[in-house]
């Protein structure tokens, strides 16, 4: 199964075919020009408002994706050397039953998974940590501790709810752009269909399609249109 980046790389190829169709089919005139337009030029319209669209949710959507992989780190890094300190301040023990409730698995528990989870695993620890968990480490520190992991966690979640909104509007728009490239690669189709109906001769069609006299297959042909759409003829 194709990746997002070949699916949009595959639709702006589906564009820049219907546009070229469209414009040759204005240049001829007559009626390629008026079915070209007819069935052509509303779904180019509609795809390149998706696309600009799109393109203006990604730019929104970029400064918000930095900052969150930017809390991200900062959380990270800030685990490991409470992981760190916590351990040595209880005497760098090879096993310690109380710690690896505080960190099971190590501070990777923490910093894995997806944002969300891993701000609402820090709430957690700072919790545990707020509740004295470990016998051996002094409440003061433990406090202390948590209040840094609170913060930090605040922080993140911060960052993962400032970016939801927008991560929705581009999920959206991608799959609103691959919907209506489809559609306009159907209409490219189906324009040979109603061209020939027309009485248009298949060398002056090819012409349109290919920009010179009939020479085969192209891509748009041979790529496979999407289920329920047709093929040219």
């Amino acid at each position: 199964m194709a990746g997002p980046i070949q699916r949009e790389s595959a639709a702006r190829d589906v564009v820049g075919e219907v546009r070229g169709a469209l414009e040759r089919a204005i240049v001829k005139g007559g009626v390629a020009r008026r079915i070209a337009e007819e069935r052509l030029a509303p779904a180019l319209s509609l795809v390149e408002t998706v696309t600009a669209q799109l393109d203006k949710a990604r730019e929104a959507e970029r400064p918000l994706l930095t900052a969150l992989s930017a809390s991200q780190e900062d959380a990270r890094g800030l685990l490991i050397g409470i992981n760190e300190e916590l351990w040595m301040a209880v005497g760098s023990p090879s096993s310690d039953a109380a710690l690896s409730l505080l960190f099971p698995g190590g501070a990777g528990y923490y910093t894995e998974g997806s944002a969300d989870e891993q701000a609402d695993r820090m709430d957690l620890l700072a919790q545990l940590l707020s509740a004295g968990a470990h016998p051996k480490l002094s409440l003061e520190k433990a406090r202390t501790a948590a209040k840094s992991v609170g913060a930090a966690a605040a922080r993140l979640r911060a960052a993962v709810d400032a970016g939801r909104l927008p991560r929705a509007r581009v999920s959206l728009l991608e799959r609103a752009s691959e919907l209506v490239s489809q559609s306009a690669q159907n209409e490219l189709a189906l324009l040979r269909r109603r061209l020939k109906a027309e009485g248009v001769s298949d060398a002056d069609i090819d012409a349109l399609y290919y920009g010179h006299e009939a020479q085969g297959a192209t891509n748009a042909e041979e790529r496979a249109i999407p289920e329920g759409g047709l093929k040219l003829a």
